[in-house]
């Protein structure tokens, strides 16, 4: 089903010679350098979101009859579609095409609701300019917080995720946005990194302006736990599929133990040592942990060298056998040497733990303002932030730095995922936030006097004026059962790659038999079904078990108060055989 890493297309390079030091050279490799496709892939999920929201502003009444399987497969069908047939070279050659066309779509179902609510203003129904203008809450925390800004950015990382994990194994997969051997950025490189941003971005410390420390032992606890299950997750993996590429992450690492590892240690760090009232910014010993970083992979360390040249090397010079035979005989040295990359990476992946830190901090404490020009502010600065990350690209591009390397986690990946995560979340925040802040209805400050008339005389309008467009509860599903979904999602891709599809096709190997027109189908059909899944089945085992859980507490509280039977002796008097079965009656009533 996939093809050979040496036939996938070099969409850029890099020169491997530092300038700096004459004949120093970084790596052997080419560096495949798909970063602009990278973000056009992802730019149909915003479209389709943006259309999302303009539909229902132009059919509010489609929000209250659609129901919730409704709403799942309206979601499903604007906002993961395009993007499925983005990834597959079947039913167009070049990805160009179901992006131009996710675009027209969402161009005229935005001009459309746009042109509806502002001949709605014009008529003076909606007074959609008063909060900004008076300082009033232009939305609730509902529309404008978590629930609506962070929580569609998170949907829409999960998404391409899970929908690459089985696209991969399909024959009409785009080479371009697969992973790369070691140096360079395609689509499924920006996985792991989005994880850490959003772990960073999400942390219990982001919205607190201060934590005591029987709350900072009890978040510390609860991230504890959540690592402990990320563990699990990992042996799991590890006993399940030993048999992974070890060039990834090694021989007993996988992405759980980085993302769990990462997680417990920046944790650690935010609660202890960098909690919300400490002055020190999480972003400069980030910085600086990485600067030093990136000079121990470079020249004066030549860590880099270490990690990847050896297996390069062999590669390139001895026969596939004896390459093979080279690798498998050091990665038997240790445990270090045999899980180097998964290891190493971690340290990279921290520091971009806390400069997501950084961004958190500074935006979840104004989008609970609920003020139209503070997104719009976090928006102008997650804008900034990845224009200026971006720009860093001229310093591998110039061999002052080492190129992108997920393997390597270096300074270059946590800058390209920095501005990856900042610029995919001022578009999610354009989309969501642009109708909720047209919408109204909106309150009216008592201050002014004729703002209150007009409004008093408007308030038959605003009552009947529909409200804002609700969020995605297909995004609000992922987002609440991220790590189910993509459990699931793993599930399922084994399932289809090693049983339904083989079956279908008669053969282990159904790459070459398998028709192109089948691919996009297939992957959506995936993409449904996980969804499905994951709302219905997974809160169907969840209540399942929390009724049994219930049943046996209820039943263990029954035996602790069930009174005990006592017998009267034998042979008492009738005054005091009339008094003990008194006593008991008031005690059998009293138990009840």
């Amino acid at each position: 089903a996939g093809q050979a890493p040496q036939q996938q297309k070099v969409v850029g390079e890099f020169s491997p010679y530092h300038p700096l030091v004459p004949g120093f050279k970084h790596h052997t490799e080419p560096v495949r350098c798909a970063i602009w496709e990278v973000f056009v892939a992802v730019l149909p999920l915003v479209l389709g979101l943006s259309s999302r929201n303009a539909l229902l502003c132009l059919a509010p009444g489609l929000a209250n009859r659609a129901g919730r399987l409704g709403h799942l497969l309206l979601d499903h069908g604007l906002i993961t579609s395009a993007f499925c047939l983005c990834i597959v070279t079947f039913p167009a050659a070049s990805y160009a095409v179901p992006v131009a066309v996710s675009a027209v779509v969402a161009l005229a179902v935005n001009v459309a609701a746009l042109a509806r609510l502002l001949a709605r203003r014009r008529r003076g129904q909606w007074l959609w300019w008063l909060p900004a203008e008076l300082g009033e809450p232009a939305f609730s925390a509902e529309q404008a917080g978590r629930a609506r800004f962070i929580t569609e950015f998170r949907g829409l990382i999960y998404l391409p995720t899970c929908a690459c994990i089985l696209a991969r194994d399909l024959p009409c997969f785009r080479l371009p946005f697969g992973k790369t051997r070691t140096f360079g950025t395609g689509l499924m490189d920006v996985g792991l990194g989005c994880f850490v941003f959003l772990m960073g971005l999400t942390a219990p410390t982001c919205r607190a302006r201060a934590l005591n420390r029987h709350q900072r032992q009890a978040a510390l606890l609860k991230q504890t736990v959540l690592c402990l299950l990320l563990t699990g997750c990992g042996l799991v993996r590890l006993v399940v599929a030993p048999d992974q590429a070890v060039e990834e992450y090694g021989r007993d690492w996988n992405v759980f133990f980085t993302l769990a590892a990462v997680k417990m240690v920046g944790s650690a760090t935010e609660l202890l040592l960098l909690p919300p009232q400490s002055r020190l910014p999480p972003a400069l010993p980030a910085c600086l942990l990485l600067a030093a970083y990136e000079v121990a992979l470079g020249p004066v360390g030549r860590l880099a060298i270490t990690i990847v040249r050896p297996e390069s090397a062999a590669d390139a010079e001895a026969p596939a056998a004896a390459a093979a035979a080279a690798l498998a005989a050091r990665r038997d040295a240790g445990f270090f040497e045999a899980n180097r990359e998964g290891l190493v990476a971690c340290l990279g992946l921290y520091c971009l733990y806390l400069l997501a830190l950084q961004v958190g901090r500074l935006a979840l404490p104004v989008l609970a303002s609920r003020r139209p020009t503070d997104v719009g502010r976090v928006t102008g600065w997650c804008a900034a932030v990845a224009a200026a990350t971006l720009a860093l690209r001229v310093l591998p591009a110039a061999g002052l730095a080492l190129p992108e390397s997920r393997r390597l986690g270096n300074a270059a990946y946590v800058a390209w995922i920095l501005g990856f995560c900042c610029a995919y979340m001022a578009a999610c925040a354009f989309a969501s936030c642009l109708f909720a802040a047209l919408a109204g209805p909106y309150p009216v400050s008592s201050n002014n006097v004729h703002l209150r008339e007009h409004h008093r005389e408007h308030q038959s309008e605003h009552l009947s004026q529909p409200p804002p467009p609700p969020a995605s509860p297909f995004l609000q599903l992922v987002d609440q059962h991220g790590l189910a979904y993509f459990l699931i999602g793993n599930l399922l891709t084994g399932l289809t790659g090693r049983c339904i599809l083989p079956a279908l096709y008669g053969r282990p190997d159904f790459g070459p038999v398998m028709p192109p027109a089948a691919c996009a189908p297939v992957l959506m059909a995936y993409m449904l079904v996980l969804s499905l899944a994951t709302a219905w089945l997974l809160p169907a085992i969840c209540r399942l078990l929390a009724a049994l859980w219930r049943r046996t507490a209820t039943a263990a509280a029954r035996r602790e108060s069930r009174p005990t039977t006592v017998q009267p002796p034998l042979h008492l008097p009738q005054q005091q055989q009339q008094q003990f079965e008194q006593q008991l009656r008031l005690q059998t009533i009293s138990s009840v």
